[in-house]
């Protein structure tokens, strides 16, 4: 009872209700597909209608398409809409900005790691509130006030804001702040010990993070660390990491997935998927080719289109995250009893595949060509192998010397490559002292393009 009170009193003092929204979320999660679509197509019509009348920028899209909001009834007819790009949000974002608008606003700043152009979203409260809540709830058995431990990079994620320190303390989340690749194994091995002193029942961060912690721990024989689950976010969570968290943690790992636009999904109990939270936003996952085709097949990779149902502040309607994802057949059905739709697995961003004579290949894929090598098997491979695309038709496996491969290693590995692309391909293998990494210090497993400033040795 004291929680609850304390939570309801920061929700005054903050203006945000993310605790009353999450309560909500809780219980919206077991309502039935029907409803769930009654209460989306309700939200979208009065998104649709306000952004219709208030915002330049879609009015101008209503009249280019020679449509009207009454055409925009339910969910399906979202399709009607072109699709809202990066580019698009840069190129007007004063006219995407109503101007009636007279609410409290954050601003969300995205890296621009794979475009060149950093982007900003200005978020309602509301929007912002609802979307932080939504990732509260799959959180598999957690419970508001029990500890947390936040292992991330204060670079991206704004933790010592009064609003923050005031969150953060209400709900016993402790961050262990890292800096990627900068850190010496004597600094690491400290925050080892904070984390085991902390004792928290759960931990949070980018794959990439966690899983250098957990060879750390197999490296140091450190059993001190035993969460009860594993929360990863914020990058692509490849199959060699969650084995090596699983393996060394000895805990659950549960994936989330989201970004702008309203995208937010989770793993349940079961992993059959990620839940999409489809009270926050609308997802489609439309083909590559024609974003004005929904993908249907579980065999074929779509990209990842958001619409946001509670910023106001700034609509985002069908926006083109970047994202690529396999859609889920049996969407509506889930062993778990939650009536929340499914999409089959998040496979990266659409700027790291590679596509061989129109066979999309994704970073999940290479990871798959790799491990079918035993060597490899219980590696954490985007830590140490890195695929970088040059010219269009050179593939270069960069190999870190720490792994100490042998040559027949090394060749077997690029035999698997040659056999996989064909003849269309040149592949190059090396071993190197470092891999590329990005200006925002996220990995970069597959790389298209590093002539970009984006990236750094």
């Amino acid at each position: 009872m004291l929680i609850k009170l304390a939570f309801h009193l920061g929700e005054r003092l903050s203006g945000l209700d993310i605790f009353t929204y999450h309560l909500f979320l809780m219980k919206s999660q077991w309502w039935d597909n029907d409803k769930i679509r009654y209460y989306q197509n309700k939200k979208l019509k009065n998104l649709i209608m306000y952004a219709f009348c208030n915002v330049p920028y879609y009015r101008k899209v209503f009249d280019y398409c020679g449509i009207t909001p009454e055409n925009i009834k339910s969910v399906d007819d979202l399709i009607k809409l072109p699709v809202l790009t990066r580019e698009d949000i840069i190129e007007n974002y004063e006219d995407l900005k109503p101007k009636s608008y007279k609410g409290k606003t954050r601003l969300l700043k995205t890296g621009g790691t794979s475009t060149g152009r950093p982007l900003s979203i200005t978020m309602g409260k509301e929007s912002f509130a609802r979307t932080y809540a939504s990732f509260f709830r799959c959180w598999c058995n957690y419970n508001m006030g029990e500890r947390v431990v936040r292992y991330m990079d204060p670079i991206r994620f704004k933790h010592d804001t009064i609003f923050s320190l005031f969150r953060d303390t209400l709900l016993r989340h402790k961050w262990i702040i890292i800096r990627e690749n900068e850190e010496k194994t004597d600094v690491l091995e400290k925050k080892l010990l904070q984390i085991a002193k902390y004792n928290p029942k759960y931990i949070k961060g980018r794959p990439s993070s966690l899983s250098r912690l957990a060879e750390l721990c197999e490296k140091e024989n450190f059993r001190r660390i035993r969460p009860n689950s594993i929360f990863s976010n914020g990058e692509t969570l490849f199959l060699s990491q969650r084995d090596k968290l699983e393996s060394i943690f000895k805990s659950e790992v549960f994936d989330l997935y989201g970004g702008e636009g309203g995208i937010a999904a989770f793993e349940c109990e079961k992993h059959n998927g990620y839940h999409l939270s489809s009270e926050t936003g609308i997802v489609e996952i439309v083909s590559i080719n024609d974003k004005n085709k929904l993908v249907k097949n579980k065999s074929e990779i779509g990209c990842v289109i958001g619409t946001d149902l509670n910023n106001y502040a700034m609509p985002m309607i069908r926006y083109e995250i970047g994202d690529l994802a396999r859609y889920d057949p049996k969407s509506n059905f889930c062993d778990c009893g939650r009536g929340l739709p499914l999409i089959k697995c998040v496979e990266g961003r659409y700027s790291s595949v590679i596509n061989n004579n129109g066979r999309v290949i994704t970073e999940k894929t290479f990871e798959g060509f790799i491990r079918s090598i035993d060597f490899f098997k219980k590696i954490n491979i985007p830590a140490y192998i890195q695929l970088v695309l040059i010219e269009g038709n050179i593939l270069d496996i960069r190999v870190k010397k720490e792994l100490c491969c042998t040559e027949t290693i090394l060749r077997n590995l690029k035999d698997i490559f040659i056999s996989k692309l064909g003849k269309n391909y040149r592949v190059n293998i090396s071993t190197v002292n470092n891999l590329i990494r990005t200006e925002s210090d996220k990995q970069a497993f597959v790389i298209n393009d590093v002539s970009t400033s984006n990236y750094k040795e």
